[in-house]
């Protein structure tokens, strides 16, 4: 899908999106990604969308995702800012983060961030394909 505006906000937002049922959103970074084939396999339309600002995914009109992997983790607090901007939103948030042996050191200090000093749902996943079935079923 192209884009839809060339105009950027401070905060994400989902741009006036009316998703169908068995549709989800996808940031263009993860065109091509075991995400998407995941989300394809399980007969999830998806559209590719390359300005959504911070978000990764919008499984439905009033639900964004923000997707942590491993190396986000590993990079240390740069996805605080990506989820500062998240808090902001008026629509209902999530974020998923990869929860690996090598991630789970810095698991709980993400977890008090997300859940307590954000109020924001975080969903651990073990990988990528995992992220894609529970998008699926968050779509479905």
């Amino acid at each position: 899908m192209a884009s839809r505006s060339s105009l950027s906000s401070p905060q994400p937002r989902l741009h006036g999106a009316c998703l169908l049922p068995g549709h989800i959103l996808v940031n263009e970074r993860f065109h091509g990604s075991a995400v998407v084939k995941a989300l394809q396999e399980s007969h999830v339309t998806v559209q590719m969308d390359d300005n959504m600002g911070v978000l990764d995914f919008h499984p439905s009109s009033d639900v964004g995702v923000v997707y942590l992997t491993e190396a986000d983790l590993l990079e240390g607090d740069t996805y605080k800012s990506k989820l500062n901007k998240l808090t902001k939103a008026s629509f209902r948030k999530v974020v998923s983060a990869e929860k690996t042996p090598l991630s789970s050191q810095y698991f709980l200090s993400l977890q008090k961030f997300v859940v307590i000093e954000r109020g924001l749902v975080l969903l651990p996943v073990a990988n990528s394909d995992e992220v894609g079935k529970i998008l699926a079923q968050m779509v479905m």
